[in-house]
């Protein structure tokens, strides 16, 4: 019951943060229209002002963050399997991962894209309850205090694409990631099989200085 409970929780929990971000989002998009507007308008009479521009490229990045703020926010709540730049996605992710203060205080944790798209099929559910769980359970499983240095990329081999987060691991912390996965995995078919969807438990590999969840669907 306790790991159905970690899913439906972690379900719960994306549907509740993706309608508060939708209204807040959309309160926050009147007053960043007129402030981005009146910008362009002052930019026509006073082009060679620089702190225009400022003003204008500060709200054109803060209208890009809630666009994909909304996003992410999206692929979280869903249990059936989406269609996502997988580099994109990630990017988006380990951001929301490092301001969880847990992780911010114990991680340094980094993201090293590639420099073009790849689009994947994947439930982007499942694969953020592992990736934080995974997380998590490094940071329990480690020496309190100082900084533990995890690196997020992407690697592709013989047509297969593979998520890796990276770090030195013993073989203690290893055996409780293998749990935490299985666990995970686990808890994600159970809560699918009540809601009457078929899944596939995302595979994975634990090695001393990585750990790799193999997603399906990606092509080059």
């Amino acid at each position: 019951m306790a790991e159905s409970n970690l899913i439906s929780d972690y379900y719960v929990e994306s549907l509740i943060l993706k309608h508060y971000a939708e209204g807040l989002i959309h309160n926050l998009n009147n007053p960043l229209n007129v402030i981005l507007g009146y910008a362009q308008q002052l930019l026509k009479v006073y082009p060679q002002l620089d702190k225009l521009r400022k003003i204008q490229a500060a709200g054109i990045q803060i209208d890009d963050i809630l666009h994909n703020t909304q996003e992410q926010m999206r692929l979280r709540s869903c249990l059936v399997e989406q269609q996502v730049d997988l580099i994109e996605w990630l990017s988006h992710e380990t951001e929301l991962l490092k301001n969880q203060l847990k992780i911010k205080h114990s991680c340094k944790l980094e993201f090293h894209p590639g420099s073009v798209s790849y689009p994947v099929t994947v439930y982007p559910l499942l694969l953020g309850v592992l990736l934080e769980q995974v997380i998590l359970t490094v940071i329990d499983s480690s020496e309190p205090g100082g900084s533990i240095p995890l690196n997020c990329s992407i690697r592709k081999e013989n047509g297969q694409c593979y998520v890796s987060l990276q770090a030195l691991f013993s073989q203690s912390v290893g055996l409780e990631i293998k749990r935490t996965i299985e666990m995970v995995n686990r808890a994600f078919s159970l809560y699918c099989e009540a809601h009457q969807i078929q899944v596939k438990p995302m595979p994975y590999s634990v090695s001393p200085d990585r750990v790799e969840f193999l997603i399906s669907g990606g092509y080059e």
